[in-house]
């Protein structure tokens, strides 16, 4: 095997031979011998093999924690259910109580109106009657007076 004859005539013969002394020199050493690279290849066609079992594993495994969180989601939202039912429970029963207050309130102010209404009603009758015994009582002295 000699050196391409381009590469004689861009060189010179002198070169030429220096180069491919060098490259016989050197490939060897530095390259790889078919049975090698069929070994390499046969390793990394088992990498590969071992790889795509590994893919399959860890896809088998990702659809399990997914199935599990899926599972811990209707957990939780079975749990945020709960908490709105006795949320809505609790908010019930405080509207119950708004409106048992708000009716004893209510009977409270008419009970107070009501007393209102009859201390004025009270009133007016106490000064109406001091008034007519004080009108009575200025009629009797009047006439006291003028029988003497």
């Amino acid at each position: 095997m000699g050196m391409p004859t381009s590469v004689r005539e861009a060189l010179g013969d002198k070169v030429a031979l220096d180069l491919l002394s060098w490259f016989i020199r050197v490939i060897p050493s530095v390259a790889v011998t078919r049975e090698e690279f069929k070994e390499v290849i046969v390793r990394l066609d088992n990498l590969e093999r071992e790889l795509k079992g590994l893919r399959a594993e860890m896809d088998r495994r990702f659809e399990e924690v997914n199935k599990r969180f899926e599972e811990i989601n209707m957990r939780f939202e079975g749990v945020n259910q709960r908490f709105e039912d006795w949320g809505m429970f609790v908010n019930k029963r405080f509207e119950e109580m708004n409106l048992r207050m708000d009716n004893r309130l209510e009977t409270v102010h008419a009970r107070i109106d009501s007393r209102g209404t009859r201390m004025l009603v009270q009133s007016r009758w106490l000064i109406g009657s001091i008034a007519v015994l004080g009108t009575v009582i200025s009629i009797l002295l009047a006439i006291g007076q003028f029988l003497r």
